[in-house]
Parts: structure tokens; sequence; C-alpha cells
């Protein structure tokens, strides 16, 4: 399935993003980033299922963006293919791809799709020398192996 939706991303600027990957951006921040318009625009491209928007509404939260697919590693190009890869047995919530990038999986070695992504650990515990590989492999590697699990993660949660 190919990437529903395209944006540009804009200059990376570090002291923007938050280290937290799950750390939450205001809509403002990713349309900036993204280089939209406006934050109608932003819905658009939500709509498009090709941004990742959590709703607490529990929380007085109406709608919260994960700082992840704002990190250079996963913005842009890689995050559009790996949530077509989640949608490509039905279409993914949000939810569903929120919790996808954020936990671990047995096909990336126990490391969470972000850190695939990324090439790096975001907490620091022991691991195995093959998956250390996997962290030190080229990011077109990184991504392929990504978006395998992704489509394996689909076809489970839709089977």
């Amino acid at each position: 399935m190919e990437p529903r939706g395209s944006f540009e991303q804009t200059a990376f600027d570090s002291t923007t993003l938050a280290a937290d990957p799950v750390a939450p951006m205001h809509e403002y921040q990713l349309v900036s980033f993204l280089g939209l318009q406006s934050a109608s625009e932003l819905r658009s491209v939500e709509a498009g299922g090709t941004v990742i928007c959590i709703s607490r509404p529990a929380r007085g939260i109406a709608r919260e963006y994960p700082a992840f697919q704002a990190w250079p590693d996963i913005a842009g190009e890689p995050l559009l293919r790996i949530i077509a890869a989640l949608s490509s047995y039905e279409r993914s919530a949000s939810a569903d791809a929120y919790g996808f990038f954020t936990s671990s999986d047995d096909l990336l070695g126990y490391l969470s799709p972000i850190e695939v992504l990324t090439g790096r650990l975001l907490r620091p515990r022991a691991i195995d020398s093959e998956v250390m590989k996997l962290l030190e492999t080229p990011s077109e590697q990184r991504l392929e192996a990504v978006i395998e699990a992704a489509e394996a993660f689909a076809a489970c949660r839709f089977a």
C-alpha cells in the first residue's frame, strides 16, 4: 500500500523537539515542523492517516501529537511508509500506531520501532550482540526491518 499524503519537513532544530519520544507536541509545533500552513491543514493530513494523534478526553486534552513523529529519523517518508504498512489490512487507528511505535517488538529483538529507526537505545539496558548489530545497520535497512514488523503487527491485529 502506498503512503497517503505527504508533507515537507522543515530544517531540524534539536532545541525544539522533545528528548522523550512520547512527549506531547502541541499542534502548532507540529504544524511548524512539518511546514504546514495551519492547524486545519494538519487535521487534513491527520485524516489522511499520515500523522499520529492521541486524544485524551478524560484528561481534558483533545489532541496530542507524540514527539517521535517529528524526529529526523522518523519524520516524513519513514513515518508515511510505516503508517502505510500498519494500515495494510485495515485503516489503523492512531492508538494502534502509537502502541506499535512505543512498544518493544520481538521481530526487532525486543527493541521498539523508535529505537530501531533512530539507531539508539532510549533507556539503558543489556541487549544481545545480534540486536546491537541491528542498531548499527544503515538507516534504510533499519527502516525495512520496522516496516516488516509493522506488516506483521497489522496482520496479527486485524486477523
